[in-house]
C-alpha cells in the first residue's frame, strides 16, 4: 500500500509540473496575442515600439515568475 501512496504522489507531482508548464505556454502566447492586437491599433511607424514593449513584458514576467512566483506555487 505504501508503494501504490508513493506512485500515485509521483503522478500527482508531475501532474503539477505539466500543468505549470502548459499554463506559462499559453500566457506566453497571449502576450503574442495582445502584441498583434496592440499594433493593430497603433500606426505603422509605431508597430516596432510596441513590439518591443509587449517583448520585454514577457521577459520582466518570465524573470518575476522565477524570483516570486514559483517560490508562491511551490513554496
Amino acid at each position: 500500500m505504501e508503494n501504490c501512496n508513493a506512485i500515485l504522489d509521483d503522478h500527482a507531482y508531475a501532474i503539477d509540473r505539466i500543468w505549470v508548464l502548459v499554463s506559462a505556454a499559453m500566457i506566453f502566447l497571449m502576450q503574442a496575442g495582445f502584441s498583434l492586437v496592440e499594433s493593430g491599433a497603433v500606426r505603422d511607424k509605431s508597430n516596432s515600439n510596441i513590439l518591443i514593449k509587449n517583448l520585454f513584458d514577457g521577459c520582466i514576467g518570465a524573470i518575476g515568475w522565477y524570483l516570486l512566483g514559483f517560490g508562491f506555487a511551490f513554496g
